[in-house]
């Protein structure tokens, strides 16, 4: 709430009643544990976001925040709009060093973004590529559509998705389903200072019992 008051220039009691109303009506939602606030169902509502992500935010979060204390690493669930990878709930852990990931970005630049383009259909993906070209330099691995689709489908069949950025940053996503099909992923990202295979081993078995869990509840 500090940040929001400092960054907006009000009253911070003012800006307590004005986060108040906003939680209270579903335009935000309160982060229990690490005391912060995320865009709510109403915002989701009013920009065409389908009713079962509607109601995977509503249940979600609590599991996305005992992920985040479980790994000790940032969490984030997000989906894929309008070409975009687009974050609908962030977790941040509690190190100095973190990785804040961007609320919006393209789909082939982010670990969740590649995961999720790995079940579009045949069409799905053509229609894609079609509207939003190939990734060029933000994957380098990829220099036509048939690198594009070998590596979406070493992607799916694997089930899930480590990534290591020349940013000094791991990705690493599982997807979420609704009636068979990939609505959204879960991802931890963290510096690659604080990976080994040890770690990765532990963090990818909380990611994958926690996309299990949600997965069965949704």
């Amino acid at each position: 709430m500090t940040v929001i008051s400092d960054e907006l220039g009000i009253n911070r009691g003012t800006c307590a009643n004005i986060i108040k109303t906003l939680v209270d009506v579903g335009y935000l939602a309160k982060n229990g544990i690490k005391k912060g606030y995320a865009l709510g169902n109403k915002i989701y509502q009013l920009t065409g976001v389908t009713n079962y992500l509607g109601s995977l935010l509503e249940f979600s979060f609590p599991y996305l925040e005992e992920l985040s204390e479980r790994a000790g690493e940032s969490v984030l669930l997000s989906t894929v709009k309008d070409g975009k990878r687009i974050i609908l709930y962030q977790v941040y852990s509690y190190h100095e060093v973190q990785v804040r990931a961007k609320v919006e970005s393209t789909v082939y630049r982010t670990t969740s973004g590649r995961l999720q383009l790995a079940y579009f259909s045949s069409e799905s993906l053509r229609e894609f590529v079609k509207a939003y070209g190939l990734p060029g330099e933000e994957w380098p691995e990829v220099t036509n559509i048939e690198d594009l689709k070998k590596e979406l489908s070493t992607i799916r069949s694997k089930g899930s998705l480590v990534t290591f950025s020349k940013n000094h940053v791991v990705g690493m996503s599982y997807p979420i389903y609704y009636e068979g099909q990939v609505v959204a992923a879960i991802g931890i990202y963290l510096p690659d200072v604080r990976y080994n295979a040890i770690i990765g081993e532990t963090l990818n078995l909380a990611l994958k019992e926690t996309a299990a869990t949600i997965n069965a509840l949704l």
